[in-house]
């Protein structure tokens, strides 16, 4: 009977040491895990911090590489300009020496022909004299014209394409604020999962995405000041005053 009771008292012993050895166990185990998931909650912060700062690198890169293809046509066309001006200043006083040269060269055949021809045939020099400066004053207007025409053309085709370019900004722009919409939504729902979680691995997910969130947020407000910019010079190309085919004209009557 004393055996028996022992024996009972032993075999509870033993469950209860096994118990308690459990217990120190599935304690242990919970420590182990809890551990990692503080490693993977600062692993996670981290890699959202690296994260942010790739997405606003790129994205300052890319506004500073808009900056500078802007600069760099805004620097070919003025050199467009600049050369357009001289090749047609070089024009007109190659044009001005030659008519001196014509008229020079007349006066001397007139005065000539003072000397040792009639009067018809001075009349008739004159009057050679006389259309032969009205032909190449006819000429030199035409191709004043022929520029001027080629000048507005070039910015009604600028004018055309800046127009394009403020319709096709105008579908950006919209498609934009749509995802600064959405991003705004996905921001508050993760700002929402971070207050929620309950565990430090939903805790390091929701705060990854937080910040996966805030870094598209500055993305997408640089491509809006981008598009903003964009927006304005294409503005002002297109109403950009057309050029005036007789500013630069010494024809009073503008080729009429």
């Amino acid at each position: 009977m004393s055996e028996r009771k022992e024996s009972s008292v032993l075999f509870s012993l033993r469950e209860l040491q096994t118990i308690e050895e459990e217990r120190v166990s599935e304690e242990a185990q919970s420590a182990i895990q809890a551990a990692e998931n503080i490693r993977l909650s600062k692993e996670a912060e981290v890699q959202a911090v690296r994260d942010a700062e790739e997405a606003r690198r790129q994205a300052t890169e890319l506004a500073e590489r808009q900056a500078r293809d802007e600069v760099e046509r805004k620097q070919r066309e003025e050199q467009m300009r600049l050369e357009d001006s001289e090749r047609r200043a070089r024009v007109d006083a190659q044009a001005m020496i030659e008519q001196q040269r014509m008229a020079k060269e007349m006066e001397l055949k007139v005065m000539e022909a003072k000397r040792k021809k009639p009067a018809w045939i001075i009349a008739a020099l004159g009057a050679v004299v006389f259309v032969g400066g009205v032909a190449f004053f006819l000429k030199n207007q035409s191709d004043n014209k022929a520029d001027a025409d080629k000048v507005a053309q070039e910015q009604k085709l600028a004018a055309a394409d800046a127009k394009k370019a403020l319709k096709a900004l105008a579908a950006a722009s919209a498609q934009l604020e749509t995802d600064i919409a959405a991003n705004d939504e996905a921001f508050k729902k993760a700002l929402a999962a971070v207050d929620a979680a309950d565990t430090a691995e939903k805790r390091a997910s929701a705060a990854k995405d937080l910040k996966a969130r805030k870094a598209e947020a500055a993305r997408l407000a640089e491509v809006r000041r981008a598009q903003e910019k964009a927006r304005v010079k294409a503005t002002k190309r297109a109403e950009r005053k057309k050029y005036n085919k007789c500013a630069n004209s010494s024809d009073p009557l503008c080729g009429i």
